[in-house]
């Protein structure tokens, strides 16, 4: 699954692995799984399939009860947390960027 592959690396080290990708996969709505499918057919990256990607992601990393769709605030809350160190954080926006693009090739 080319969603898993897009975030299986990033995930590794916030100890969120194949399945809770999976799960949040599955649960997904339809424009998420059309971005993940453009990103092998599409000529180019655009702003609308990165906004779903970055809600994808924040979804696996959402704690629970708690909806934060944009990354940089998820990062924030997720660093306050109590005993949160730096490798549990989702990746920055940038980071996620050049990772989808990186999928996209």
């Amino acid at each position: 699954m080319r969603s898993l592959a897009l975030t299986t690396l990033e995930g590794s080290r916030a100890r969120i692995g194949t399945a809770i990708w999976l799960q949040v996969y599955i649960k997904a709505k339809r424009d998420v799984i059309s971005s993940v499918q453009m990103l092998s057919t599409e000529a180019e990256v655009t702003e609308t399939m990165l906004d779903t990607l970055v809600n994808f992601v924040c979804a696996a990393y959402d704690p629970k009860g708690i909806y934060i769709k944009i990354i940089s605030e998820l990062r924030r809350h997720l660093f306050c947390k109590p005993m949160a160190g730096s490798d549990e954080l989702p990746p920055t926006l940038g980071a996620l960027r050049q990772h989808v693009l990186r999928v996209h090739i």
